[in-house]
């Protein structure tokens, strides 16, 4: 089968061709100096300990399933799937590794090859997914329904799933070492950043499960609705027709307080600041 044959055609078709490159032992052996990592590879973070593990197995074994490259103009080749098989090459310090080289891929099907392959291995942790989902959404155009449908998962699981971005860096760090789960993390997501770190402390040292931290949470939001409540409404009239938006004034039994301004999006944020600087 010719490399070119694959033109004009969709995902679906090109990795049908990609299997059958490897059926037909349409096979390369490349030197690993001529390899580069793709730069927006959905997975970020790799397990050395697992990558040590795999460098073992292929000093025994070999490389069993070769890598899927695409080559660049300055003779270079870019990884589209198998950047693990490479660095556990290079790990075992091979000088070649067996791969499938794949001729005018643009950027957006190599992204997509890569995700795909990544989610079918389940080699990606929920922020590289969520990371891989944004970078479609944005970079890309995609809608959440458009990118539902390539993955093969529910468009509300997308929606989700990027919303998990919305995390603390501690909150997040955690979700990626696997300390706290998906659950966990899809609850703690609702609060503000201080709260997330907070409940997240408590799961990690009370070894909480999803139902104890959603529990937990909801008898929180409870007492916080009854600690505070809204007063002055002649001046939460005044500031909200000043800055055009939602204002509410809290006050607790130790007449401590804040005053929250809501806004929509970045531009009415924008607005907001001149407004109030």
């Amino acid at each position: 089968m010719s490399k070119k044959s694959v033109l004009g055609k969709g995902l679906t078709a090109l990795l049908e061709d990609i299997d059958e490159d490897i059926i037909a032992n349409e096979i390369s052996f490349i030197n690993l100096e001529d390899i580069e990592p793709h730069q927006s590879q959905p997975r970020k973070y790799f397990n050395e300990d697992k990558i040590t593990q795999l460098s073992e197995s292929i000093k025994k074994h070999g490389v069993l399933q070769p890598i899927i490259v695409s080559e660049k103009s300055n003779g270079k080749y870019k990884i589209i799937a198998g950047e693990r098989r490479y660095r556990a090459a290079k790990k075992a310090k091979l000088e070649e590794i067996p791969a499938i080289i794949k001729d005018n891929i643009d950027e957006i099907t190599s992204f997509e090859i890569s995700l795909i392959e990544n989610l079918q291995r389940e080699n990606l942790n929920p922020i590289e997914e969520a990371l891989s989902y944004k970078n479609l959404s944005e970079a890309f155009n995609y809608t959440h329904e458009k990118i539902s449908k390539l993955v093969g998962k529910d468009r509300t699981y997308i929606t989700n799933t990027i919303r998990l971005l919305k995390l603390a860096d501690f909150v997040q760090e955690q979700l990626i070492k696997g300390v706290i789960s998906t659950g966990h993390a899809k609850i703690l997501v609702t609060l503000s950043e201080e709260k997330q770190v907070e409940y997240t402390k408590l799961v990690i040292e009370k070894k909480l499960t999803v139902r104890e931290l959603e529990k937990l949470v909801s008898q929180g939001k409870k007492q916080s609705t009854k600690r505070e409540v809204t007063i002055f409404p002649a001046e939460v009239k005044k500031l909200s027709e000043k800055f055009n938006t939602k204002v509410d004034i809290k006050m607790n039994k130790k007449e401590k307080g804040k005053i929250v301004i809501h806004f929509k999006n970045k531009e009415e944020f924008q607005k907001l600041l001149k407004d109030l600087i």
